[in-house]
């Protein structure tokens, strides 16, 4: 009776075992839940539109007096070494597109290209003779430039130092001193120069950044000649020999759209 006992209370025996060993694997096994947070992320792509003020300061230079020919007739009345400088503000509007770099620290390095339209025209009458009006328009911008930053979670400053290029534009309208108006034709060519500057952003949801930002751009010295033009004939009178150097700042509120989403860490 006993052997018959043993015989039927095995197989519950084993189902028993079979019960704690499978409970015992569910309290041990059973994957632990780490908690995560999001974090700002600022790497990857992004592309914007910037708006603000532009201040450009462009210094002209004479390397030789007028008449340029040696001749009796006088056009523009400057004399070799003269130098004056124009100055012109104005309201300004620019696109943006760039790639940061992400890393496994506080810095944030990336690269950026940027356009920035809108024409900065000044006309300054002579201060060597009050008939005559020198023109300078400076446009289109463009800017390839490399930044470093330093991330404090969604805030970010940064310094940025590049390559710039943009179209200046130079002429001169006047009177001869034979009261004869007078046209020193238009010169127009892309400058290349180098951009600096800084900012700061911040990241108010995972693809949209906020930003303010200061742009100096130079655009190296350039010598051009052009033709004085008699303006009721079209006939050439001389020569308009200038140096021009300018300099442009810009002073821009960014709105930025990050592509991607928030990165996601170990809460500690």
């Amino acid at each position: 009776m006993s052997r018959l006992r043993a015989a039927l209370g095995l197989p519950f025996g084993f189902l028993a075992l079979g019960a704690v060993a499978t409970a015992h694997a569910d309290v041990y096994n059973a994957p632990r839940a780490v908690p995560v947070v999001a974090t700002c992320d600022w790497g990857g792509g992004y592309v914007g539109v910037d708006t603000g003020l532009a201040v450009n300061r462009t210094q002209w230079g004479f390397p030789l007096t007028d008449p340029e020919d040696g001749g009796r007739l006088r056009f523009f009345d400057y004399t070799a070494g003269d130098r004056f400088t124009t100055e012109k503000r104005a309201w300004v509007g620019s696109v943006h597109g760039g790639y940061n770099v992400r890393t496994n620290s506080p810095i944030v390095a990336g690269i950026e290209v940027s356009y920035t339209g809108g024409a900065m025209e000044k006309r300054e009458t002579s201060r060597f003779d009050p008939n005559d009006t020198f023109k300078t328009e400076v446009n289109h911008l463009i800017e390839v430039k490399g930044r470093l930053g330093y991330a404090w979670g969604c805030l970010m400053t940064y310094g940025k130092f590049g390559y710039a290029t943009g179209r200046v534009e130079t002429s001169a309208v006047g009177l001869t001193n034979f009261a004869v108006p007078i046209v020193g034709a238009s010169s127009s060519d892309w400058r290349q120069g180098y951009t600096a500057g800084g900012g700061v952003e911040y990241m108010i949801s995972p693809n949209i950044v906020l930003g303010l930002e200061y742009d100096w751009i130079n655009l190296r010295s350039g010598t051009e000649s052009t033709p004085i033009l008699f303006a009721t004939t079209g006939i050439r009178g001389g020569t308009f020999t200038r140096d021009t150097d300018t300099d442009t700042h810009l002073f821009v509120a960014r709105l930025s759209f990050k592509f991607g989403g928030a990165a996601y860490v170990p809460l500690k």
